[in-house]
């Protein structure tokens, strides 16, 4: 419970502002029918913030604007987001490993990120893709034991 604000630790004031200036984005982005780039000063904010769905929202945004190092800062914010607890980069950062985008390729973690998402029945699409993208059989041996 808080009590003049005095309960909350650090981590749940970086939180809960976080949150709002996710959902103040969010609105703004709606409005605009775009995110542009004062709104992902507002989303990036938010991510380094702690916040997973503000992360995972800013690797969206790299990964389909042309730039530079955008192929990188999706990468990161994919995984910082992932660390964070947000499910939903998967596939995103699984297809960077397996392509080798933005970094080594690692088919053995690509691979476990595909999984983790059809486990997480992300979609049917995903099991599809899985099958597809990956031209051989996957063996327990590919995967490193976890």
């Amino acid at each position: 419970m808080i009590v003049n604000g005095s309960s909350q630790t650090q981590q749940e004031k970086d939180y809960h502002l976080a949150s709002l200036i996710h959902f103040r984005a969010l609105s703004i982005s709606l409005l605009n029918k775009e995110v542009n780039l004062a709104t992902m000063e507002l989303f990036e904010m938010a991510a380094n913030l702690g916040h997973a769905e503000a992360s995972f929202q800013c690797g969206y945004y790299y990964q389909h604007r042309n730039g530079d190092n955008y192929p990188l800062k999706a990468r990161n914010f994919y995984e910082l987001s992932l660390v964070q607890g947000c499910k939903n980069p998967q596939i995103g950062l699984a297809n960077y490993y397996r392509n080798g985008i933005a970094g080594e390729k690692d088919l053995p973690k690509a691979i476990r990120l595909y999984k983790d998402a059809i486990d997480r029945k992300h979609s049917l699409k995903v099991e599809s893709n899985i099958k597809s993208l990956l031209e051989f059989t996957i063996d327990d041996e590919l995967l490193p034991s976890t």
